[in-house]
């Protein structure tokens, strides 16, 4: 198509058939609505030297990117703020104005109200440049990407960047399309991302030097075999039982907690009193297992149980020594205000070494004492932690419950309960093997109702108890429990009956490994007797130990036939209890395990608790200083290093909770989103400084036609076409036409002219440096 000037609006052809239309005076009227600077003889179009606005167009994408550079900064430097607490408090920058943290926050949303319009405007004015170069250069531009890159945010929902698309789809019209379909998606984007960044994040966040420069690890007066033991026997009883010349195990200093447990913290049972208090609200108000325990040190803990299958229940619970540690480390920060982490306003003290809790697995079934004639230990609903998996234990191993331990020691209406030791060989032949040995078996004999008679429930029960890699959380300020991940053990269970009336599909495997859970506990008599000692009294006549006492709070009499016996007993509600045998029976299976899993948990928690707890001030030339934090006083101690590599040790990252900047998900989004305009920015001035190296002839910049009003009155006084009035009849032709910038046929004016989108180049481009009138 031949290219002929020509004006696309009808009304403003008719009006421009006028002769006047190409004279200098006319051209003078245009040239006074670009606010360029003009004399007598014209104004330069296209200049190889920066004007008054170039410089502004740089200074708003140099003053955008700084910002997003300067907020990207914060997050990547993690720059922390203020703390939570001091919200109400007031900034007093001048004499007579201060603000608070909420005038700060409204002020940081009123800049990134004014960083999104910087943004907007530098992507609008690189979508500009690009328009303008095209418009005087041989290809010239569809008359709908024209007027769309006037309007960048718009480009998306345009009708007439489509059409445009329609008539001319080569590739330099599709790639300065996709450049404002870009930009158009980024205009729309940078202001939520301006807004999410600008803004500091309320949350937990590390502090980077807690500790002034010093790591204070931890130190627990227990080698590091005895914190975690996989055996319990007179090799590892707490130091109490030790002689202290000799090192030797003394077997009257062990009766100590058979005597007198609930006296001597350092005892297996010294925690009956918690799990007894639970029972008692479970039998009378069905209370979940969910117990707050309370160290010495006045730190709390969760000693929780969760129902697996029937008569399977798991328990889990922090070590005593990590709630008490941790405690006593809260409390030395605090006291001394030399340390940074004194005065956060709300810390939060985390583990970063690896710390390993009890996990204790229980699986009980009842039989009618009368029928244990070949009875064994049900182990189908318990995980065994192998590398390959969280299995059942292997079917074919079969442990056959003791003749004995059914035997009652009297017909009294009481609990019986005995232990079953699985590291004794029966006919010469070891009962279990490597990984498929559970740590321990008991036998509970309770007085029933069977079918409307008095008798017993032998429920034999098979324990697995093994350490779990657990985290240890310590808020001080908001609450004295350290809390920990194994608050729901079931998740660590693998179960495939439910206690739910809806069938559950069997889990995936998870080995041991990824649980961080390691081999069973191997549990000996003389530790298990030392959780289950005697000293509690039924009837006022028959002594009962403590898992007896226990299980007895679910024994009542019942009046049958004019006759009174006890029986185990549960209530539904309103003074109302079950009365089938085998509900009744299946229900003391599940408190049995219940109750063994949470005594035992709560046993092998007080292991180490006795050991002192030690923080390491400074390493220096082979030696450590240290104190003792047990104290209300921490004098200070110098040994060799390897003294203290014997003991256990945890290292603590404090934490406080406030407003800071920060990595999430959204906020790296954010970042991507600020990225995005950093980089066409770049891209930008890459091209330029390209053009100004490489191509200098064709570099040119211009701030004229920076709106679609000039382009308009430059169309009025350009001359009428017959490709303008074929451009009346239908929208899509119209903003498919080709416009251009060209010199008139005297060389010292411009007009616009229209063709189609492959028009033969012409030889009237504006030239660099020419003024045009």
């Amino acid at each position: 198509m031949i290219e002929i000037g020509g004006n696309l609006e009808p009304e403003a052809a008719a009006r421009n058939e006028s002769p006047t239309q190409g004279s200098p005076a006319a051209s003078k009227i245009i040239t006074s609505t670009t606010k360029e600077v003009t004399d007598d003889r014209g104004k330069v179009i296209l200049s190889r030297f920066p004007l008054t606005g170039h410089l502004l167009e740089w200074l708003i994408h140099l003053v955008a990117i700084g910002i997003s550079i300067g907020i990207c900064l914060l997050h990547f430097k993690k720059v922390y703020w203020t703390d939570e607490s001091t919200l109400s408090k007031k900034w007093r920058w001048l004499s007579r104005v201060s603000l608070d943290l909420n005038d700060v926050i409204k002020a940081l949303q009123f800049a990134a109200k004014a960083h999104e319009i910087l943004m907007v405007a530098s992507i609008g004015a690189i979508v500009l440049y690009f328009a303008r170069r095209r418009l005087v250069r041989d290809e010239g531009i569809a008359l709908g990407l024209l007027m769309s890159s006037f309007d960048t945010p718009a480009n998306i929902l345009s009708s007439k960047l489509w059409l445009a698309l329609g008539f001319d789809a080569s590739w330099k019209t599709i790639v300065f399309s996709l450049l404002l379909l870009f930009s158009a998606i980024l205009s729309q984007l940078v202001g939520p991302a301006s807004a999410g960044v600008m803004q500091p994040s309320l949350d937990w966040w590390n502090a980077s030097d807690p500790y002034n420069g010093h790591i204070l690890p931890l130190h627990l007066s227990v080698r590091n075999g005895g914190t975690y033991p996989l055996a319990l026997n007179e090799t590892n009883w707490p130091l109490e039982t030790y002689d202290p010349n000799s090192n030797k195990f003394v077997l009257e200093n062990a009766t100590e907690c058979l005597v007198a447990a609930s006296s001597n913290l350092w005892c297996p049972a010294y925690g009956f009193e918690a799990v007894e208090t639970w029972i008692e609200s479970n039998y009378e108000d069905h209370a979940t297992p969910n117990i707050t325990v309370t160290g010495t040190g006045g730190t709390q803990r969760t000693l929780t149980a969760d129902l697996i299958a029937n008569g399977t229940a798991i328990a889990a619970t922090h070590s005593n020594w990590v709630i008490r540690m941790f405690g006593l480390f809260a409390l030395y920060v605090k006291h001394h205000s030399n340390l940074t982490a004194s005065n956060f306003a709300l810390p939060m003290y985390t583990s970063t070494d690896p710390i390993y809790a009890p996990v204790v697995q229980v699986q009980c079934h009842a039989v009618v004492a009368t029928e244990t004639a070949a009875v064994s230990f049900l182990t189908d609903q318990l995980t065994n932690y192998t590398d390959s998996g969280a299995d059942r234990y292997n079917p074919q191993m079969s442990w056959p419950v003791p003749h004995e331990a059914f035997v009652l020691r009297n017909e009294l209406d009481a609990v019986q309960f005995t232990w079953v030791d699985f590291s004794k060989t029966q006919d010469g032949q070891q009962q279990t093997t490597n990984m498929w040995r559970p740590s321990l078996g008991a036998v509970a004999k309770i007085p029933g109702w069977v079918n409307g008679e008095k008798s017993f429930y032998a429920i034999p029960c098979i324990i697995d108890a093994r350490w779990a890699a657990s985290s240890a959380t310590y808020q001080p300020i908001i609450s004295d429990i350290v809390l920990s991940n194994l608050s729901s053990p079931a998740a660590l269970a693998n179960s495939t009956d439910s206690t739910s009336t809806s069938p559950k599909p069997k889990p995936k495997a998870i080995s041991g490994q990824q649980l961080g859970i390691g081999d069973a506990i191997q549990i000996g008599l003389n530790w298990a007797d030392a959780l289950n000692p005697l000293g509690y009294y039924f009837a006022q006549t028959q002594n009962l130990t403590s898992i007896e006492a226990m299980l007895d709070t679910y024994v009542r009499y019942i009046e049958n036939n004019d006759t009174s016996y006890a029986a185990f007993t549960v209530g539904i509600n309103n003074n109302t209890y079950l009365n089938d045998t085998a509900q009744l029976m299946q229900a003391a299976a599940n408190t049995t395990a219940t109750i063994l899993s949470l005594t035992i948990a709560d046993g092998l928690s007080r292991l180490s608790d006795g050991s002192w707890n030690m923080v390491v001030l400074d390493t220096k030339n082979g030696n450590v200083t240290w104190t003792a934090i047990d104290f209300d006083f921490y004098s200070t101690n110098s040994s060799e290093a390897s003294f203290m590599k014997q003991f256990t040790s945890i290292r603590v990252q404090v934490s406080r909770y406030g407003w800071a900047y920060g990595w999430s998900a959204v906020i790296i989004l954010d970042v991507i989103v600020l990225f995005m305009h950093i980089s066409m920015v770049i891209l930008y001035a890459g091209f330029h400084l390209l053009y100004v190296l490489c191509f200098w002839d064709k570099w040119w910049l211009t701030d004229t036609w920076n709106n679609a009003a000039e382009f308009i009155i430059l169309a009025r006084n350009s001359s009428r076409t017959e490709v303008s009035r074929n451009a009346e009849k239908t929208k899509s032709s119209l903003w498919a036409q080709n416009i251009k910038v060209r010199e008139t046929s005297g060389g010292d004016a411009m007009e616009l002219v229209a063709g189609g989108p492959n028009t033969v180049p012409d030889v009237r481009l504006l030239k660099t440096g020419t003024k045009y009138i």
